[in-house]
């Protein structure tokens, strides 16, 4: 089965469209924009201007899921439109134009997702795992320690968004800024009580698949600061440019790979990429479903 996901973040909002089956999905297609909701939040709400530009982009991924055949897509939506006052505006209008229902995620549903898409969809994974979504606006964490129906959560109001609004007043941040980030992110794990014998951590979202390429593998506090002390003396464009990688994932990169390296040093723990992330684990359930 083609099954697809679209999914509206507090950063991007992208598409999924993949084949279902026994050895699990494989990818057919996809597409993301940077429609950056969380960057423009105010007062709470996020402005018209933006959602025009959100349903625009809803609307081209849809139809671009149905070229490629998919039988059944899903529209989720995450911390940014929890967080807005006017998020039923938004989601009326992504209905209207869409023909689809958007379902806004809470943060446990993020989370479980999430912790499906990482391990692949399995029922359980092998041992015990803990997941990270790092997002825009929020950080879910999860983990098992084998059972798939014991799955706890916890969801931090921390995103890459969100600290680099905070934070990160100059491009690139100064030495004072990523000191005073860093110190944020501890505080705000500190309070993260994993079990012991969780000891694979994999890490799911943008975020953690550009750490990855550039620390070389896996990720930990040390190959982190060595990669943050290269990138603080070039601005978003410059890093954009020799990494090859979007002018807007270059001027969050700062801010993610802070969280990153914060919770590894929480946990322990150098963290793996997951096999997949949210918009996997949505579609692994609707195979299921369907």
């Amino acid at each position: 089965m083609r099954c697809a996901c679209i999914d509206i973040g507090s950063n991007t909002t992208a598409l999924l469209v993949a084949d279902t089956g026994d050895d699990g999905l494989n990818k057919v297609g996809s597409r993301r924009a940077f429609t950056l909701l969380g960057a423009n939040l105010r007062n709470g709400l996020i402005g018209p201007e933006k959602i025009d530009e959100v349903c625009d982009a809803a609307a081209i991924f849809v139809e671009y899921a149905r070229q490629m055949g998919a039988d059944q897509i899903s529209v989720v939506a995450t911390h940014v439109v929890r967080e807005a006052a006017n998020a039923e505006a938004l989601k009326a209008i992504v209905e209207h134009r869409c023909g689809l229902p958007v379902r806004v995620l809470d943060t446990e549903e993020e989370a479980r997702y999430s912790f499906c898409g990482a391990v692949g969809g399995r029922t359980a994974p092998d041992r015990p795992t803990v997941v990270i979504d790092g997002g825009g606006g929020s950080t879910e964490v999860s983990w098992s320690r084998g059972d798939a129906q014991d799955v706890h959560t916890r969801s931090f109001a921390i995103g890459s968004s969100s600290l680099r609004e905070k934070f990160f007043e100059h491009d690139p941040p100064t030495k004072d800024e990523l000191v005073a980030a860093r110190k944020f992110a501890d505080e705000t794990f500190s309070v993260l009580d994993v079990p012991e014998d969780c000891m694979i951590a994999l890490a799911v979202g943008g975020g953690a698949t550009t750490a990855r390429e550039l620390v070389g593998g896996l990720i930990d506090d040390a190959s982190v600061t060595r990669v943050l002390n290269m990138i603080a003396k070039m601005d978003s464009e410059e890093v954009s440019e020799r990494l090859e990688i979007e002018w807007q994932r270059a001027l969050l990169l700062p801010a993610s790979l802070t969280i990153l390296a914060a919770l590894s040093e929480k946990l322990g723990l150098s963290l793996e990429v997951g096999m997949g992330g949210l918009r996997e684990g949505v579609i692994h359930e609707l195979a299921q479903t369907a």
